[in-house]
């Protein structure tokens, strides 16, 4: 049995599908089974996946395309307690799975461990995204507990990388991790419910290598139908902030929602439809807010405390129903932006102005009103105003009647600024930003302005002023050929020779522009063949510099290789001087060991050399005394006696 299961997706990447595969075998913790899903790859993927005979690989391939459908079907046929996810198109280092079993091993709070990711790009070299981006340090994120992830994912949304996840194998089941039909967020939807039970914890090392696509291919790329489809799962994920039941957990996780603690009482499914109501919010959690807010009241239970906490009823629930536009029922060109402009002798500008944004109603009418004395009060503005500029809708072609305009009784006339004529009262503007200006002697108080808007479609526009170009060009031909005609028959010659004239001159215009146009056509032929020019150069340079990396890629690995050896013979000679020096210290040691004997003889030398001279001395004194007795007559009388004893033997 494995202590990891490793479950690796893979479904058209034949161009990243070996790499992936080798970051496994390669890693330096080798208990594990890595089980290969190849989800009906169209290309060479599952010859790939084949080619490998390593007895821990176990090769799965799909009759159709299953996606996520598979790994669900067998979480429970794997054989280790921790499972690790992979994709065919990441990479992971050598060491992710020896360290992230060690934590779990060590710290069996933790229900699943990640690790930061460095991001590569189609051709595995590091990318660092530009600061603002959406991928600037999204999977570099400190620790945190349960309650500030599960903040953060509401807050911020998802910040932690799939293919880094090891996970212990029971909570799957134990904390409700599957969920069938979703794309884009299946495991920010696993985090969040992680969450509202156990710990989870980071490795703060970049261990997993995440590729970003070009073109957006990712799953998560930010593409118009993984827009539509993200808001739509967000909706579903939200439904799990429902389970934070406990009124304690739940103000860990929105410390905000103590606005809504009444006495200590707080109800959390009131608090969090609150919450999701900000207007910050997407219009999924806004949804999600209202639909919890409906189930709330249609309880008895529940409207009753609610009632009493916090005095909402239908009433309130109403009123909001009608703020949040959650599936845009009034569009674009009937919500206008409306501003009133101020003049107080240095023009009109947008430090000075009233914006209101004011929906339009079918009919066209209005009538906005703009507390003037409240304004200047907040601005501190006491100059005289000079005139007051109205532009009724920003950005689309308009026609406009303003009908009335009073400012406390006092009726004055609007004058548009910028229209391109009028009809019956109305104002057509032709440009996207129409103007009134409003002179009189404005002190203060309040001035509502009322009248009719109608929006014109800008294409019908463009169509119009294209439609109304082409018969100006036909008149004007039609023009040109009277002309002719009246040339013909009108018998006044000096109206003839003005007219023969004002058409000379107009030629000779005409015969300038012409030649000005056809020498700005020169310019740019030679401008355009300058940038072919310089566009060859840089594709030669492109291509040096492309020769230029392939060699000292080469080159590199060379070194590389040339370093490993070094590194191999710097052991071997480290070893060798490991066992020198081991040799050294036993020959100090003998050393030491024979001067200590050295020394005892030289003091056993002294002491005979002492002996020695006493035994001498000795010796000496025995001598002086056998001197002595052979000069006695005792001597002479004993030799005398042995000689004679000498010749009586040999008689």
């Amino acid at each position: 049995m494995s202590t990891v299961s490793v479950f690796l997706t893979s479904y058209n990447h034949e161009k990243f599908l070996r790499e992936s595969i080798e970051s496994v075998l390669n890693q330096t913790y080798k208990d594990f089974e890595l089980i290969i899903s190849d989800d009906f790859s169209t290309d060479k993927s599952w010859d790939i996946i084949q080619s490998y005979q390593d007895e821990r690989i176990i090769k799965i391939r799909h009759e159709k395309n299953l996606r996520k459908q598979l790994f669900y079907d067998k979480i429970s046929q794997m054989r280790g307690k921790f499972i690790a996810v992979h994709h065919s198109d990441d990479i992971w280092e050598p060491t992710k799975l020896e360290k992230q079993v060690k934590i779990m091993e060590n710290h069996s709070e933790y229900v699943a461990c990640f690790t930061h990711a460095q991001l590569i790009d189609e051709d595995g070299n590091d990318f660092e995204p530009v600061d603002g981006s959406f991928y600037k340090g999204l999977f570099e994120k400190e620790n945190r507990n349960r309650f500030e992830w599960l903040n953060y994912f509401f807050n911020e949304g998802n910040c932690l990388c799939h293919p880094s996840i090891l996970i212990r194998k029971e909570a799957y089941e134990e904390n409700r991790l599957l969920s069938y039909g979703l794309a884009q967020i299946p495991d920010f939807l696993m985090w969040v419910k992680l969450c509202l039970k156990d710990e989870i914890y980071i490795i703060q090392e970049k261990l997993t290598k995440f590729r970003l696509r070009e073109n957006e291919k990712n799953t998560s790329g930010d593409r118009f139908e993984t827009r539509i489809r993200s808001a739509t799962e967000y909706y579903f994920l939200l439904s799990e902030y429902k389970m934070l039941k406990n009124q304690d957990d739940f103000l860990k996780v929105f410390p905000q929602a103590e606005e809504y603690n009444i006495n200590g009482k707080l109800h959390t499914k009131y608090a969090l439809a609150k919450i999701c109501l900000d207007e910050r919010k997407p219009k999924c959690y806004q949804f999600f807010a209202l639909e919890l807010l409906f189930e709330l009241l249609n309880n008895p239970e529940d409207s009753k405390i609610i009632k009493q906490l916090y005095d909402y009823t239908f009433i309130d629930f109403v009123k909001e129903t009608g703020e949040y536009d959650i599936f845009s029922a009034v569009s674009q060109e009937q919500l206008q932006n409306v501003t009133l402009f101020f003049d107080v002798g240095d023009g009109f500008s947008e430090e000075l102005c009233i914006k209101k944004t004011s929906y339009l109603p079918s009919n066209g009418k209005f009538s906005f009103e703009f507390n003037i004395t409240e304004y200047l009060k907040i601005k501190d503005i006491k100059q005289k105003i000079v005139s007051l500029r109205f532009d009724p809708c920003e950005g689309l072609f308009s026609i406009c009647k303003i009908e009335n305009v009073n400012f406390d009784g006092l009726v004055y006339t609007a004058t548009p600024l910028n229209s391109s004529g009028s009809f019956n009262g109305y104002d057509t503007f032709l440009i996207p930003d129409p103007i009134y200006i409003l002179e009189g002697d404005f002190k203060g108080g309040n001035i509502v302005i009322s009248g009719s808007l109608y929006i014109m479609d800008n294409y019908k526009v463009a169509k119009e002023i294209a439609l109304i170009c082409t018969e100006k060009e036909a008149l004007q031909s039609k023009y040109g050929n009277a002309q002719q005609e009246i040339y013909n028959t009108l018998t006044n010659r000096n109206k003839l020779q003005a007219q023969y004239e004002n058409v000379l001159t107009d030629r000779n215009k005409l015969q300038a522009q012409y030649e000005n146009v056809l020498t700005d056509r020169n310019k740019l032929q030679a401008q355009y063949e300058n940038i072919l020019t310089d566009r060859n150069k840089l594709q030669a340079q492109y291509e040096n510099i492309l020769t230029d990396r392939n060699k000292l890629q080469f080159e590199y690995e060379n070194v590389l290789t040339d370093r490993n050896k070094f590194q191999a013979q710097y052991e071997d000679v480290l070893t060798d001087r490991n066992k020198l020096q081991f040799e050294y210290e036993n020959v100090l040691t003998d050393r030491n060991k024979f001067q200590a004997q050295y020394e005892d003889v030289l003091t056993d030398k002294n002491k005979f050399q002492t002996l020695f001279e006493k035994t001498l001395i000795e010796l000496k004194k025995c001598k002086d005394e056998l001197d002595e007795i052979h000069s006695s007559k005792w001597w002479k009388m004993i030799t005398k006696i042995k000689s004679l004893m000498g010749r009586r033997s040999l008689k």
